[in-house]
């Protein structure tokens, strides 16, 4: 059967493909919020000059069959040694998770020794490849390290987990899976923050403009943080605070910010912030009044209530912090942080050294 293989390499080349990525994403495994068109055409606002596109494409004669979104970007091995590394798109400094191949289903395979034939010819400058967020349970975690062993990689792997809530179409068989020590708890708080003044809770997508929205969100993220003499995530990273403005902009054109704000009286006093995708509300960040106890536990019930409400599958809380998560239902899933060397000499070293991306020797 004759293959062919093409390599995207400039924003021009990419605008191109919206149609067919939508197509193939739909017939995949891949389908999340951070592998489409539109999250990574928008990160790609924010590419640093020194990355590189390097978007696979394979066609089975005429039809697509496989997508591999990936990019060449800098590293620097022990403060020393420049090198480049492969990366999928829309990873850093955005938040996103489950990074994968985007493979048609009835074509995985041959996709796959396609897209390592590829990269062993066309990244001989690539020391190594890294996907920090690899979900077990769509076979993402499987294919990438098939295609980077293939491609002549030798992979490495940590585990990680990730937390996701099935949602039933009746708020009160969620609440029945609850132990009863959290059920206890979240109407407590309920009560006493409704002593004050009406609770209720509000999507702020038709309620706000995404500037209003984002703002809000900041103010209670932050308020969170400094309470305990910490800075948030946007004050320690302002790169993910500009990209996720602009995400919600566009966001918000699309019709998937799930901001549920809980107000007490008029006073908003926590959020869960996200994204809705293919029936799936993907938690991104919060934030809630520090002064208010309960505030945020009560946010995170009533949202997963209104989720059902608005006929959501899945609550999706992504990675890490998995106990309080745990406690709300979130069933807790394999993943795996793969780390790709090169099978030369400086792979190699690299390899018997142990060192991995997250430590202080090698730089991303």
């Amino acid at each position: 059967m004759f293959y062919s293989a093409s390599i995207i390499s400039s924003r021009k080349e990419f605008k191109r493909l919206e149609p067919i990525w939508a197509s193939l994403i739909n017939d995949s495994d891949s389908n999340n919020l951070f592998l489409t068109f539109d999250w990574i055409d928008c990160w790609l606002d924010f590419l640093p000059t020194d990355c590189t596109l390097f978007i696979v494409l394979i066609h089975k004669q005429k039809q697509l069959i496989a997508i591999a979104p990936l990019y060449k970007a800098p590293v620097k091995i022990l403060k020393a040694i420049s090198a480049r590394v492969i990366r999928v798109l829309g990873d850093q400094d955005s938040s996103a998770e489950y990074q994968d191949l985007i493979l048609h289903r009835e074509h995985k395979e041959e996709a796959l020794k396609e897209i390592a034939s590829v990269i062993k010819n066309n990244a001989k400058e690539c020391l190594a490849a890294w996907s920090p967020f690899a979900d077990e349970s769509t076979g993402a975690a499987e294919r990438l390290e098939k295609v980077m062993t293939a491609a002549d990689y030798h992979v490495a792997s940590r585990t990680i987990a990730f937390y996701r809530l099935p949602l039933t179409d009746n708020a009160k068989i969620y609440e029945s899976r609850l132990k009863t020590k959290q059920r206890n708890n979240i109407r407590r708080y309920h009560k006493q923050l409704s002593g004050q003044a009406n609770l209720t809770l509000q999507n702020l997508q038709d309620l706000m403009s995404p500037e209003e929205i984002f703002t809000l969100l900041e103010n209670l993220h932050s308020q969170r943080w400094l309470s305990k003499g910490e800075t948030g995530a946007f004050e320690r990273n302002p790169k993910f605070k500009e990209f996720l403005k602009a995400y919600t902009t566009r966001a918000s054109k699309l019709g998937q910010i799930a901001a549920f704000c809980l107000f007490q009286g008029h006073k908003p006093i926590a959020i869960r912030f996200g994204f809705t995708y293919d029936n799936t509300m993907y938690e991104i960040q919060s934030g809630f009044d520090p002064s208010l106890n309960g505030a945020g536990l009560v946010a995170i019930d009533m949202a997963i209530k209104a989720a059902i409400s608005d006929h959501l599958k899945v609550y999706d809380f992504l990675a890490f912090e998995g106990e309080y998560k745990q406690r709300f239902g979130a069933i807790k899933q394999p993943g795996r942080r793969l780390f790709a060397i090169r099978k030369n000499l400086l792979g190699w070293l690299i390899t018997r050294a142990g060192l991995w991306p997250t430590g202080r020797y090698i730089q991303m």
